[in-house]
Protein backbone atom coordinates (compact mmCIF):
# COMPACT_ATOMS: atom_id res chain seq x y z
CA UNK A 1 0.00 0.00 0.00
CA UNK A 2 3.10 2.09 1.02
CA UNK A 3 4.89 1.37 -2.07
CA UNK A 4 1.34 2.18 -4.43
CA UNK A 5 1.43 5.60 -2.77
CA UNK A 6 4.56 6.59 -3.21
CA UNK A 7 4.60 5.65 -6.76
CA UNK A 8 1.35 7.54 -7.23
CA UNK A 9 3.32 10.95 -5.26
CA UNK A 10 6.19 10.20 -7.37
CA UNK A 11 4.14 10.17 -10.80
CA UNK A 12 2.34 12.77 -9.92
CA UNK A 13 4.88 14.73 -9.11
CA UNK A 14 6.78 14.32 -12.29
CA UNK A 15 3.61 14.04 -14.99
CA UNK A 16 2.05 17.49 -13.33
CA UNK A 17 4.08 19.29 -10.97
CA UNK A 18 7.80 19.01 -12.18
CA UNK A 19 6.55 20.75 -15.63
CA UNK A 20 5.71 23.84 -14.12
CA UNK A 21 9.54 24.50 -12.90
CA UNK A 22 10.18 26.92 -16.12
CA UNK A 23 6.83 28.40 -15.29
CA UNK A 24 7.46 29.45 -11.32
CA UNK A 25 11.54 30.42 -12.74
CA UNK A 26 9.96 32.92 -14.88
CA UNK A 27 7.59 34.11 -11.95
CA UNK A 28 10.44 34.30 -9.44
CA UNK A 29 13.06 36.01 -12.30
CA UNK A 30 9.79 38.66 -12.91
CA UNK A 31 9.84 39.75 -9.31
CA UNK A 32 13.73 39.71 -8.38
CA UNK A 33 15.51 40.27 -12.08
CA UNK A 34 18.04 37.56 -10.71
CA UNK A 35 18.11 34.32 -12.37
CA UNK A 36 20.53 33.29 -9.99
CA UNK A 37 18.09 33.49 -7.10
CA UNK A 38 15.47 32.53 -9.28
CA UNK A 39 16.87 29.20 -9.92
CA UNK A 40 17.65 28.65 -6.21
CA UNK A 41 14.15 29.63 -4.87
CA UNK A 42 12.23 27.83 -7.73
CA UNK A 43 14.69 23.87 -6.28
CA UNK A 44 13.40 24.99 -3.02
CA UNK A 45 9.69 25.55 -3.47
CA UNK A 46 9.81 22.23 -6.05
CA UNK A 47 11.61 20.48 -2.45
CA UNK A 48 8.68 22.23 -0.80
CA UNK A 49 5.99 20.64 -3.46
CA UNK A 50 7.71 17.27 -3.36
CA UNK A 51 7.54 17.16 0.87
CA UNK A 52 3.79 18.85 0.39
CA UNK A 53 2.91 16.25 -2.03
CA UNK A 54 -0.49 15.21 -0.24
CA UNK A 55 -1.56 19.01 0.46
CA UNK A 56 -0.69 19.84 -3.21
CA UNK A 57 -2.77 17.33 -4.91
CA UNK A 58 -5.96 18.87 -2.74
CA UNK A 59 -5.61 22.10 -5.31
CA UNK A 60 -7.92 22.61 -8.24
CA UNK A 61 -5.16 25.82 -9.31
CA UNK A 62 -1.87 23.76 -9.47
CA UNK A 63 -0.05 26.86 -10.66
CA UNK A 64 -1.20 29.02 -7.89
CA UNK A 65 -0.56 26.71 -5.18
CA UNK A 66 2.93 26.36 -6.26
CA UNK A 67 3.41 30.55 -7.09
CA UNK A 68 2.43 31.13 -3.37
CA UNK A 69 5.08 28.43 -2.37
CA UNK A 70 7.38 30.31 -4.45
CA UNK A 71 6.45 33.73 -2.63
CA UNK A 72 6.97 32.16 1.12
CA UNK A 73 9.73 30.39 0.01
CA UNK A 74 11.21 33.80 -1.24
CA UNK A 75 9.93 35.86 1.68
CA UNK A 76 11.77 33.28 4.15
CA UNK A 77 15.10 33.59 2.27
CA UNK A 78 14.64 37.23 2.63
CA UNK A 79 13.73 37.13 6.13
CA UNK A 80 16.61 34.73 6.54
CA UNK A 81 19.13 36.81 4.92
CA UNK A 82 18.13 40.11 6.37
CA UNK A 83 17.95 41.24 2.65
CA UNK A 84 15.15 43.65 1.35
CA UNK A 85 13.91 42.83 -1.82
CA UNK A 86 16.12 44.25 -4.83
CA UNK A 87 15.03 47.49 -6.62
CA UNK A 88 14.77 47.47 -10.26
CA UNK A 89 17.52 46.72 -12.27
CA UNK A 90 17.76 48.10 -16.08
CA UNK A 91 17.39 45.71 -18.72
CA UNK A 92 19.25 46.41 -21.75
CA UNK A 93 16.27 45.31 -24.50
CA UNK A 94 13.08 43.13 -24.40
CA UNK A 95 14.89 40.64 -26.24
CA UNK A 96 17.12 39.92 -23.16
CA UNK A 97 13.40 39.94 -21.37
CA UNK A 98 12.46 37.77 -23.58
CA UNK A 99 15.45 34.69 -22.81
CA UNK A 100 15.02 34.75 -19.40
CA UNK A 101 11.47 35.98 -18.55
CA UNK A 102 7.62 35.30 -19.44
CA UNK A 103 7.27 36.69 -23.09
CA UNK A 104 8.20 33.34 -24.46
CA UNK A 105 4.93 32.48 -22.32
CA UNK A 106 3.15 35.86 -23.38
CA UNK A 107 3.85 34.91 -27.29
CA UNK A 108 2.14 31.23 -26.83
CA UNK A 109 -0.82 32.86 -25.17
CA UNK A 110 -1.18 35.78 -27.08
CA UNK A 111 0.45 35.89 -30.48
CA UNK A 112 3.97 36.44 -32.05
CA UNK A 113 6.89 38.17 -30.19
CA UNK A 114 7.00 41.08 -32.68
CA UNK A 115 3.46 41.90 -31.68
CA UNK A 116 4.49 41.65 -27.87
CA UNK A 117 7.58 43.44 -27.99
CA UNK A 118 5.57 46.28 -30.16
CA UNK A 119 3.72 46.65 -26.25
CA UNK A 120 6.32 46.95 -24.46
CA UNK A 121 8.98 48.86 -26.92
CA UNK A 122 9.85 52.03 -24.97
CA UNK A 123 8.05 51.15 -21.70
CA UNK A 124 9.95 51.38 -18.20
CA UNK A 125 11.22 48.67 -16.52
CA UNK A 126 8.51 49.31 -13.43
CA UNK A 127 5.88 49.17 -15.62
CA UNK A 128 6.25 46.59 -17.13
CA UNK A 129 7.72 44.33 -14.46
CA UNK A 130 4.25 45.06 -12.40
CA UNK A 131 2.37 44.42 -15.86
CA UNK A 132 3.35 41.02 -15.90
CA UNK A 133 3.19 40.40 -11.99
CA UNK A 134 -0.53 41.66 -11.99
CA UNK A 135 -1.94 40.92 -15.39
CA UNK A 136 -0.09 37.81 -16.34
CA UNK A 137 0.56 35.80 -12.72
CA UNK A 138 -2.33 37.66 -11.70
CA UNK A 139 -1.20 38.74 -8.50
CA UNK A 140 -3.03 41.38 -6.42
CA UNK A 141 -1.78 44.83 -6.83
CA UNK A 142 -1.46 44.57 -3.57
CA UNK A 143 0.97 41.57 -3.29
CA UNK A 144 3.02 42.39 -6.36
CA UNK A 145 3.75 46.25 -4.33
CA UNK A 146 5.04 44.21 -2.16
CA UNK A 147 7.60 41.74 -3.09
CA UNK A 148 8.84 44.47 -4.73
CA UNK A 149 9.42 46.84 -2.34
CA UNK A 150 6.76 49.58 -3.43
CA UNK A 151 4.54 51.73 -2.07
CA UNK A 152 1.08 50.39 -3.21
CA UNK A 153 0.32 54.03 -4.66
CA UNK A 154 3.33 53.76 -6.71
CA UNK A 155 2.70 50.38 -8.11
CA UNK A 156 -0.66 51.55 -8.99
CA UNK A 157 0.40 54.14 -10.64
CA UNK A 158 3.23 52.03 -12.57
CA UNK A 159 0.62 49.80 -13.64
CA UNK A 160 -1.91 52.33 -14.86
CA UNK A 161 0.78 54.02 -17.09
CA UNK A 162 1.83 50.59 -18.59
CA UNK A 163 -1.62 49.83 -19.29
CA UNK A 164 -2.15 53.43 -21.11
CA UNK A 165 1.06 52.68 -22.90
CA UNK A 166 -0.35 49.94 -24.22
CA UNK A 167 -3.70 51.08 -24.88
CA UNK A 168 -1.99 53.97 -26.66
CA UNK A 169 0.58 51.54 -28.54
CA UNK A 170 -2.95 49.35 -29.99
CA UNK A 171 -4.94 51.90 -31.19
CA UNK A 172 -1.89 53.36 -32.74
CA UNK A 173 -1.35 56.69 -30.93
CA UNK A 174 2.17 57.90 -29.27
CA UNK A 175 2.04 57.17 -25.26
CA UNK A 176 2.84 61.10 -23.99
CA UNK A 177 5.34 62.07 -21.35
CA UNK A 178 3.16 63.79 -19.33
CA UNK A 179 0.65 60.68 -19.03
CA UNK A 180 -2.54 61.98 -20.03
CA UNK A 181 -3.28 62.20 -23.49
CA UNK A 182 -2.08 60.20 -26.63
CA UNK A 183 -0.62 62.47 -29.63
CA UNK A 184 -1.65 60.56 -33.22
CA UNK A 185 0.75 59.57 -35.65
CA UNK A 186 0.90 61.44 -38.62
Amino acid sequence: MQMEKSLNDRRFFEEIVWPKYEYISKFLYTITLDSFLANEITQETMVAAWKNIDKLKAYKHLSAALRRMAMNTLCSHYRKNNEMLHSLECVDSIENIGVESNINDYVNHEGNLRDIQFLFNEMRDEHLQIVLLCDYYELPLKIAAKFLGLNYNTAASYHKRALEHMRAKLSGTEYCKDHRRGVQHV
